[in-house]
């Protein structure tokens, strides 16, 4: 049996995929938009539903579809595509919530009336987590050796 002098860099950075906070994560990302959406259809103004329905589908989707292909892609990339989709479906549903739906649409949903504000919010929040796990994903491919010298497994 051989036994390999390579140690991984940072032990904390490695995590795996959990069924419950894959899908938590999913969930949360999504639901709100659902919610939103059967709210605005239920109440008269299909159009302005349409729109975050579709995209909490495309985020629930994506879940699923990133769910299906861990055995080939490793949790930090995973949340990269994730992040990166819920970042530009969530912009998307606050957006056009505000600029299509009726103003009394809005004042029911106790919806701000400008949505820069929250998209400027959620665009540095996701964005952190974006370049979090892309900085563990990085790290994760470097490994030390007992003798202190750097090696790069992505290669």
């Amino acid at each position: 049996m051989q036994t390999s002098n390579l140690k991984p860099l940072d032990n904390a950075a490695q995590y795996g995929w959990a069924c419950v906070g894959w899908f938590g994560t999913v969930a949360g990302a999504s639901t709100w938009m659902l919610c939103t959406g059967v709210f605005l259809i239920a109440n008269g103004d299909t159009f302005a539903g349409m729109i975050p329905v579709a995209s909490g589908l495309i985020t629930l989707a994506t879940g699923v579809v990133l769910w299906k292909l861990r055995d080939r892609l490793s949790i930090n990339n995973a949340m990269i595509v994730l992040l990166a989709v819920t970042l530009v479906t969530v912009s998307i549903a606050i957006a056009c919530t505000v600029w299509i739906a009726s103003p009394d649409m809005l004042a029911r949903l106790r919806w701000p009336t400008n949505p820069i504000p929250m998209i400027a919010f959620l665009t540095l929040i996701l964005g952190a987590g974006i370049w979090t796990n892309y900085s563990q994903a990085t790290r994760q491919d470097k490994f030390e050796t007992r003798d202190n010298k750097t090696l790069d497994r992505s290669r």
